[in-house]
C-alpha cells in the first residue's frame, strides 16, 4: 500500500478516538443540547424543535461559525436528503483532491473530482440518510419487544453489525456502477459497464476489507454517541480521510 493511502488510514483510524473523548468531554458538540448527548433518538427524527437544536450553539466559538451552524441545522431539518447530499458531495470532492495533493500530481484532474463529488452527492449521501434511518427504527422496534434492547450500547453494536453486512454488501458495489456512470458522463465517453465490473473485481473486495477494519469502531461511537440527524454529517467528516483511500483506489 502506498505512503499516501497509510496516511489517509491513520488519519481516519485516529479521528474517532478525538471525537469521542470531546464528544463526552462536551467541548467539541456544543451543536447538540446536553439532554441530546446521552439520549438516543428514535426513528432517525431528533426528538425536539429546531430551535431546541440551535439552542445548542449558543457556546459555538465565533459568531461565523455559530450562524453557519444554525442555518445547517435549519437546512438540515428542512431537507434532509439534499442537504446531507449536498455535503456528501463537498466532502468527497474534497477527499479527492487531498488524495490527488497526497499522490503528488502536478496538476489536479478536475473531472475525476467532480465524477467523486456527483457520486458523493447524488448517491453516497441519500444512501447513508435512508440507511441510518432504516437502521434507527428497526433498533427501536426492537426496545418495545425487550428491555435488553434499551441499552445504548446494544443498540449500537447491533446497529453497527446491520451497517457493516447489509449496508456495506449493497454501498459498494452500487457505487462503483455509479462512479463509472458519473465519469463517463464528465469525461464524454460512452457508459462500458464492464469497467466498472472489472474495478469489482479488482478493488472491491480489498476496499470492503479495509471499510470493515475502519468502520466498525466509527460507526460505533456515530451511533453511540451522535444524534440520528447528525449522523450523516458525522460520517462525512471522517469520510473526507476514507475518500482518500478509496478515490486513490477505484480511480
Amino acid at each position: 500500500m502506498s505512503k499516501a493511502l497509510l496516511l489517509c488510514l491513520a488519519a481516519t483510524s485516529l479521528a474517532p478516538f478525538a471525537v469521542s473523548a470531546t464528544l463526552d468531554s462536551g467541548k467539541l458538540f456544543k451543536v447538540v443540547p446536553s439532554h441530546f448527548q446521552h439520549k438516543e433518538i428514535r426513528g432517525g427524527e431528533l426528538p425536539a424543535k429546531s430551535s431546541d437544536v440551535r439552542k445548542g450553539f449558543i457556546k459555538t466559538p465565533g459568531p461565523l461559525i455559530a450562524i453557519a451552524a444554525r442555518r445547517y441545522l435549519s437546512r438540515l431539518e428542512s431537507h434532509p436528503i439534499s442537504t446531507k447530499g449536498a455535503t456528501a458531495a463537498a466532502v468527497t470532492a474534497l477527499g479527492d483532491q487531498l488524495a490527488q495533493k497526497i499522490e503528488g500530481r502536478s496538476t489536479l484532474d478536475l473531472r475525476r473530482t467532480l465524477s467523486f463529488g456527483l457520486s458523493g452527492g447524488v448517491y453516497a449521501g441519500p444512501f447513508v440518510h435512508f440507511l441510518f434511518t432504516g437502521i434507527s427504527k428497526f433498533v427501536s422496534s426492537l426496545e418495545k419487544r425487550s428491555a435488553v434492547f434499551a441499552d445504548r450500547n446494544i443498540r449500537a453494536l447491533i446497529s453497527v453489525s446491520i451497517d457493516q453486512t447489509l449496508g456495506s454488501s449493497l454501498y459498494f458495489p452500487l457505487y462503483f456502477f455509479v462512479f463509472n456512470f458519473f465519469e463517463s458522463v464528465v469525461n464524454g465517453n460512452p457508459h462500458d459497464i464492464g469497467v466498472a465490473l472489472e474495478r469489482i473485481r479488482n478493488e472491491g473486495w480489498a476496499v470492503l476489507i479495509m471499510s470493515w477494519r475502519i468502520y466498525p469502531f466509527i460507526n460505533y461511537v456515530n451511533f453511540r454517541y451522535v444524534p440520528a440527524d447528525l449522523r450523516v454529517l458525522f460520517s462525512n467528516v471522517i469520510g473526507v480521510f476514507w475518500n482518500c483511500f478509496l478515490c486513490s483506489r477505484i480511480s
